[in-house]
């Protein structure tokens, strides 16, 4: 397995301020470290509107059997790609100019050993990426969205208040975007007084298991594999 010990990354020179530039920068630095690339349209682009692609880097490894296969994931919530997006750019752009550091596990060693396949996948929620939002294009939170195919009927049957969430329901999902008023002390009067009401405990609960019976409510799973 491959031993890069510490890479040196200028911050500034990884991280993006938008969708566009980290995905430019990644594919950038994946041509130069010689990887196999594979773009996957995530959301189609219409006559005024942008498409957005899920890009796939890969690195090839030994191919033996102790070989292995490491898989880096960026972006299943969208706003949060930005940093995932900059490890990858950094470990490419060390690669591309280090591949010695790959093949002999950056350890000294004086002949390459076994390393694995390494496959960088960019911007898995690319549309929530690109518009700062932890949700996709259907307000689907992903993380949530990867169940078996039996489960699907069983989290639509089941009660949707099984966990808390519609109790808290006018605290997650506001009838009106937001006044700097309720941005501020009316939000935390409101979070307060269900706190009391229902309890902090529930409220993580109802938070961490999300739902799936209300498509324009926060932390929705989706009515199916997206």
């Amino acid at each position: 397995t491959p031993n890069l010990g510490r890479i040196d990354a200028e911050p500034c020179r990884s991280y993006s301020e938008t969708y566009w530039e980290a995905r430019d920068r990644f594919l950038t630095a994946a041509t130069a470290a010689g990887a196999e690339l594979t773009s996957l349209e995530v959301v189609r682009g219409g006559k005024d509107s942008p498409s957005y692609t899920m890009d796939v880097a890969v690195l090839r490894g030994s191919g033996d059997e102790k070989s292995g296969l490491v898989v880096h994931s960026s972006g299943v919530h969208g706003v949060e790609g930005y940093s995932g997006s900059a490890v990858q750019v950094a470990f490419l752009r060390h690669a591309a100019s280090n591949p010695e550091s790959i093949r002999r596990g950056g350890d000294g060693a004086s002949s390459p050993g076994p390393f694995p396949t390494i496959v960088l996948v960019h911007a898995v929620n690319p549309y929530g990426m690109a518009h700062y939002r932890r949700f996709n294009e259907n307000n689907v939170d992903l993380n949530r969205n990867a169940l078996p195919e039996r489960r699907w009927s069983e989290v639509k049957a089941r009660d949707p208040n099984v966990a808390g969430y519609d109790d808290f329901d006018g605290l997650f999902n506001p009838p009106r975007p937001p006044t700097p008023w309720d941005a501020t002390a009316s939000f935390l009067l409101r979070a307060v007084l269900n706190i009391a009401r229902h309890g902090f405990l529930n409220l993580k609960r109802a938070l961490v298991a999300g739902q799936y019976h209300n498509p324009r409510g926060v932390f929705y799973g989706g009515g199916g594999l997206e």
